[in-house]
């Protein structure tokens, strides 16, 4: 009798099974536990191989790595963001803290952040290039000022700017946690996928034996 022989291409990782079914049926007299052993290997589905199932796997998990790599990045941007909005925000509070009684501060008035002393007008211009003040007359007479009702305004913007971002950063971090879970369930499904082609194979093995 003649086995059929599968021409379905295997990987090398997965054994090739018409050669297994083979040698099964030359170990010894012919039965029909073997032709039926045989025909099954010969014609075991693709899509159960083991070899696929991994391939399956690492292409699901390129694509969500690159999801997640791309929100871990997002993160760090926003970060960043944040970062640097909380740090304008603390600059305007420290001018509003050295604004005189009448509210109104000059660009040459000195202010102390964070160990540094610099001018009025040098941190604002920190904050927001667009933000000029005009330097005193020859006679130092000061014209410009900048007044607390503007350094509000300031920071209820720099406030509202602060908490989108904190918002996105949020959905940000809800989205990745999502991601990684759906990466543990692909290697657990993989995983179930991988030991229940076994355990069939396992099981016909041991009905022939």
């Amino acid at each position: 009798m003649t086995t059929a022989v599968s021409t379905t291409p295997h990987s090398a990782l997965s054994p090739d099974p018409s050669t297994f079914a083979g040698a099964v049926c030359r170990s010894g007299p012919e039965t029909a536990e073997q032709r039926d052993f045989a025909a099954f290997m010969a014609n075991l589905p693709v899509s159960l191989s083991p070899a696929l199932i991994m391939a399956m796997l690492q292409r699901r998990m390129s694509g969500l790595d690159s999801q997640i790599q791309a929100d871990v990045s997002a993160m760090e941007d926003q970060q960043a963001k944040l970062t640097g909005l909380q740090r304008d925000s603390e600059i305007l509070l420290a001018i509003k803290g050295a604004c005189p009684a009448d509210g109104k501060i000059s660009g040459v008035t000195l202010v102390v952040y964070d160990g540094q002393t610099k001018s009025a007008a040098d941190w604002l211009h920190e904050v927001d290039p667009s933000i000029t003040l005009l330097p005193p007359d020859a006679d130092h007479h000061v014209f410009d000022y900048y007044t607390t009702a503007k350094l509000d305004v300031g920071l209820k913007s720099l406030e509202s700017e602060i908490k989108r971002v904190n918002q996105g950063t949020e959905l940000k971090m809800m989205d990745l946690q999502s991601l990684m879970q759906q990466r543990s369930s692909e290697i657990s499904l993989a995983t179930n996928m991988l030991k229940a082609v076994q355990d069939g194979t396992d099981a016909i093995v041991r009905n022939i034996g």
